[in-house]
């Protein structure tokens, strides 16, 4: 008896392109929606995906924080107390200089500190109450190391004039070395000879390391295999400045300050929306389902080059840094304009859907790429110098986000194709 042959019917490519229009579409709705209004998740819904893509100046995602001038800020006044026969006015000026360099050691660039009578006034970018009272205690704190012996009793205290932190090869572990003042190092080097070169060390009456060593006057401390735990101790714990000053602040030596230029922030959004709205009647009148692909791109390098600078710059937006960002933008339209022009092109000349996609997206290869790797090394110039460093991240987060999204359109122009052969619909036909 003859076996009845199975026949399986292979799937079109109308309904493989179907297929992958929806997941795709589906993808960047869901990356859409979680860029956009962030996520809670956890047993209780506690811990929080933040939004990272800004759609309005006054719900701003607390992932890309402001600057002061854009977002407002918080200040805290720090009432100073002096011995007497010391100077107010020039121990304020060199705390001042401390708590600046405390500042820019926890990373942030706008900051302002000013000489306001007996006190100095900390400016800083807005934040909850915890964050903020947690940097003033941070600035404030008068940085005084304390070397205590085996048997518990201080044997040395000064302020420390530098740290550093430098790998061990012969232990296989981090040391942070610190150093001290001429005058300091001698009175470190009589404590030695009184109590052996074995010490608990305090910083500010919090323990920092137990059985540290002296060395040629200078204090070696063992942190481990963990770089960031004792680069964390070097900048939060030892820091390489002193608060020469004792300083009190209360709820009523705080305010808020005033953003001078957030007008400009919900200016720079309304003009992207205005972008990105134009540049869809552009495209889609230009090339149609080419123009879908290239909008989509388009959205999906604004999503990725705002996770970039959330995630990896973290830093506060500032005008320029804003700015930068905004070029991102202008790029990948500029790149989507520019392979959508071509392709539209080659339609008109009579070539298949498939052929002037491939053909049309390598013409416009030259000019794409040639955009990017000019701003590309325009933006690493920028990072060599400390007044636009921040900017130069901003700016090589949107070149990056605009290069990685090109396999975007490739892959819906991919599914549109598949799904129709029609040259109209993808460039003006003659």
């Amino acid at each position: 008896m003859a076996k009845n042959a199975k026949i399986h019917k292979s799937m079109s490519a109308r309904s493989k392109g179907f297929i992958g229009l929806v997941l795709l579409l589906a993808i960047t709705v869901i990356v859409s929606f979680l860029s956009v209004s962030g996520v809670h998740y956890g047993e209780d819904g506690v811990m929080q995906l933040l939004p990272w893509v800004p759609v309005s100046s006054k719900n701003w995602p607390e992932s890309l924080p402001l600057s002061r001038a854009l977002g407002g800020g918080e200040y805290v006044m720090l009432y100073a107390s002096v011995a007497e026969g010391e100077n107010l006015e020039e121990e304020l000026a060199a705390s001042k200089k401390s708590v600046e360099a405390r500042i820019a050691a926890l990373g942030e660039t706008d900051a302002k500190v000013t000489v306001e009578g007996n006190a100095l006034r900390v400016e800083l970018p807005e934040m909850n109450d915890e964050a903020l009272h947690s940097w003033i205690e941070f600035v404030s704190m008068p940085g005084k190391f304390d070397l205590q012996n085996v048997s518990g009793e201080t044997v040395f205290s000064a302020p420390f004039a530098k740290t550093s932190v430098a790998p061990n090869s012969a232990n296989n572990a981090y040391e942070m070395t610190i150093e001290f003042s001429k005058e300091d190092t001698q009175a470190l080097n009589e404590a030695v000879a009184a109590n052996g070169a074995l010490f608990n060390a305090f910083c500010d009456g919090s323990v920092v390391a137990y059985y540290v060593s002296v060395e040629n006057g200078k204090v070696v401390m063992n942190m481990g295999q963990d770089l960031n735990t004792a680069s964390n101790v070097a900048v939060l714990c030892l820091n390489p400045v002193t608060v020469s000053l004792s300083y009190t602040h209360d709820g009523e030596s705080e305010g808020e300050v005033a953003a001078t230029s957030g007008a400009f922030l919900s200016i720079v959004l309304i003009a992207c929306a205005a972008l990105l709205v134009a540049g869809a009647i552009y495209l889609i009148g230009k090339g149609k389902l080419t123009g879908v692909s290239a909008i989509i791109t388009v959205w999906c390098a604004v999503m990725l080059e705002c996770f970039f600078y959330a995630t990896l710059v973290r830093s506060t937006v500032t005008l320029i840094n804003l700015l930068m960002l905004v070029v991102g933008l202008v790029l990948a339209l500029y790149a989507a304009a520019l392979r959508t022009k071509e392709i539209s092109k080659l339609i008109g000349e009579g070539n298949t859907p498939k052929s002037a996609n491939k053909l049309g997206m390598r013409t416009a290869a030259k000019k794409v790429w040639l955009a990017h790797g000019v701003l590309l090394v325009l933006s690493l110039i920028m990072m060599i110098f400390g007044f636009s460093k921040v900017a130069g991240y901003a700016l090589c987060c949107g070149v990056t986000a605009s290069a990685f999204v090109t396999p975007v359109m490739r892959l819906f122009q991919a599914s549109f194709i598949a799904m129709t052969g029609k040259a109209a619909s993808f460039g003006k036909v003659k």
